[in-house]
């Protein structure tokens, strides 16, 4: 039968393992003391253990599969913050926070705090080919909505550019539905070329 200890080290109760140390507290402090000797170890050895290490793999694959969905379930904030993290860095260069702060967490179209997204000024934004812009001159908070009608209507005054229709009446028009009068509308989405 395993004993159980408080660690003299963490303080944690876990199965005894030597001097008064839980299992993971021994690990640590044999793999300190004889670190020259288990890498000399490896370096001899690396081909019989990379083989051990897939074999094992092999044999536990469903173990391995139901410990990692386990684990993802337990630290779901943790992963969040991660991916976050990411792609704030990927997608602004991690000046995310920094616009939201200068923005004061508002949407700059309607004024919303709910649901907010931040947009590239220059329309250069993560699906285009050419180099991303991420200084925080060039990036805007807007709230999802404002950002998805910008978009629709950066899309579609391309097409009025393309076909020489008059780009006023449909500012005119699209204003309206924001309720938005033509003075912000043409200052917000200013599209001339």
């Amino acid at each position: 039968m395993k004993k159980i200890i408080n660690c003299r080290l963490c303080k944690q109760k876990g199965e005894h393992c030597g001097f008064g140390l839980c299992r993971k507290c021994y690990g640590k402090k044999y793999r300190k003391e004889h670190y020259e000797e288990i890498c000399a170890y490896r370096e001899k050895n690396a081909k019989k253990i990379k083989e051990y290490i897939k074999k094992w793999r092999d044999e536990n694959r469903d173990k391995i599969r139901i410990r990692s969905k386990e684990w993802a379930k337990r630290n779901r904030y943790k992963i969040r913050k991660i991916n976050e993290l990411a792609v704030n860095k990927r997608r602004f260069s991690g000046n995310r926070k920094k616009v939201l702060e200068r923005d004061k967490y508002k949407c700059q179209v309607c004024g919303s705090r709910e649901k907010l997204a931040i947009h590239h000024v220059d329309g250069i934004g993560r699906h285009s080919k050419r180099k991303i812009n991420n200084s925080l001159e060039n990036l805007i908070v807007l709230c999802s909505s404002c950002h998805r009608g910008l978009h629709a209507y950066v899309e579609f005054s391309k097409k009025l550019i393309r076909y020489e229709i008059d780009q006023s009446r449909f500012i005119e028009i699209y204003s309206k539905d924001l309720d938005m009068n033509q003075d912000t509308m043409e200052d917000t989405f200013s599209l001339t070329p």
